[in-house]
């Protein structure tokens, strides 16, 4: 009869852990979050999209910042190395949207392309046309904390979100923002209480990644381009056995200042 009673209590111990594991298995599934988007924009730290039509996301905003700091999943940082404008992806998110301009979501875990884009242009990042030049949203703020003095323009006209505008003080994502000229070739616009930074690329703004950083497609050569793309197709190992850099490249990186100098300081000391 102990022996029943006991295998009695040791099957309601065991079932009540059971229980206890779905449970909480079943409260952390119900905190992860999916949903799909269009790259808008690419930052160091951060992806600025656009959620897809029907998403509980897009109702709150139809664009999102999504921080990319905090994603270590393997396949996730293997597309963060060659995202590009216009792919459409999928996200995994922790927790709820920080409601602010644009809205954030920073406990992101996974981003996996889903499409990527047909082209590298700049379709849809925000954009704004200024004394003849393009200027390009680079999802940064200004760091100087007050703005004062007169201002240097305001944007008097407008086009959809997904048109690129076509004459001086238009922009793509609305009009009325005062704007001020800043240093290396940037304005800074006063939108929603905050100076965004806004950077003039030449040609028409596309840009590709190599490594770390991005370049504009205009500085580079077409047999660059599909050298860069060459490369990125490579796997990590295989990409540290390369030994070649074309020139245009070599210059923007800054690797043949820097050798320049270097051969100098070794002449100096000759």
């Amino acid at each position: 009869m102990k022996r029943i009673v006991a295998l009695f209590v040791l099957t309601l111990v065991i079932s009540t852990m059971v229980g206890y594991d779905t449970n909480r298995m079943a409260e952390v599934s119900a905190a992860q979050n999916f949903f799909e988007a269009t790259v808008i924009s690419v930052n160091s730290d951060s992806l600025l999209v656009e959620p897809a039509e029907g998403t509980t996301e897009r109702n709150i905003s139809n664009q999102l910042q999504a921080g990319t700091l905090n994603t270590s999943e393997e396949n996730s940082l293997l597309y963060l190395s060659k995202v590009a404008i216009g792919d459409k992806i999928k996200i995994g998110y922790l927790d709820g949207i920080i409601e602010s301009s644009p809205a954030e979501i920073t406990k992101v875990f996974q981003i996996l392309l889903k499409e990527p884009a047909q082209n590298l242009q700049w379709a849809k990042i925000p954009m704004v046309m200024i004394d003849g030049k393009m200027y390009y949203d680079t999802g940064k703020e200004s760091n100087l904390i007050t703005k004062c003095g007169v201002m240097d323009g305001e944007i008097a006209s407008t086009v959809d979100g997904t048109q690129i505008p076509t004459k001086d003080n238009q922009s793509n994502f609305g009009a009325g923002y005062q704007y001020k000229y800043s240093s290396d070739h940037t304005i800074e616009i006063n939108m929603n209480d905050k100076w965004c930074v806004f950077e003039y690329r030449s040609g028409d703004g596309s840009q590709i990644k190599f490594g770390d950083k991005w370049y504009n497609v205009a500085d580079l050569s077409e047999e660059t381009i599909k050298w860069m793309h060459w490369h990125s197709s490579l796997t990590e190992q295989e990409q540290r056995s390369v030994n070649y850099i074309p020139s245009d490249l070599f210059n923007l990186m800054g690797l043949a200042k820097s050798n320049d100098a270097a051969q100098t300081e070794t002449n100096n000391v000759a």
